[in-house]
């Protein structure tokens, strides 16, 4: 929808460019308007990138340290997928990784996400913020929220 968006301001430009010989003010108005729209998906878009790197090197990480007791990326029909399930001695976690790193900012959408998971696979729900400044464990929405390195998460739930 969005790349529909565009196409039609590239259009609309186009059209004042070829027939108003680039000279009118609604094509430069146009050319700003989309300037201003590309700037704030681009913000979007490297805020995403960042997110993938740090669920990564945090998957990468917990691997290091017991690769089978993790599996990652598992897919939910209908529901996306879900960063890690992490088999522990006593139970079995499913861990959707953050790159916030404060607990308190922890959203009720991120809260319905991994319950979510948690319902279809009958998991324990975890939140896990790899990047947080300081080691926390804190219970929010029935998800536990573990701030913390994977060595550290690892040590707590296994």
């Amino acid at each position: 929808m969005v790349w529909a968006g565009y196409s039609l301001v590239i259009l609309v430009a186009g059209w004042f460019f070829w027939y108003k010989n680039g000279k009118t003010n609604e094509f430069y108005v146009l050319g700003a308007s989309a300037s201003f729209v590309i700037v704030l998906n681009l913000q979007s878009l490297f805020a995403r990138i960042h997110g993938q790197q740090v669920e990564k090197r945090a998957i990468r990480d917990l691997e290091r340290i017991d690769k089978d007791k993790v599996m990652k990326n598992q897919v939910l029909p209908g529901r996306g997928d879900i960063d890690v399930v992490f088999k522990a001695r006593r139970e079995t976690y499913n861990i959707e990784i953050k790159s916030i790193q404060d607990a308190s900012k922890v959203s009720r959408k991120h809260i319905a996400q991994v319950l979510a998971a948690s319902d279809y696979l009958k998991t324990s729900p975890v939140i896990w913020l790899p990047k947080a400044k300081e080691k926390r464990v804190v219970s929010r929405g029935g998800v536990t929220v573990f701030c913390g390195t994977a060595r550290q998460l690892y040590s707590h739930f296994n």
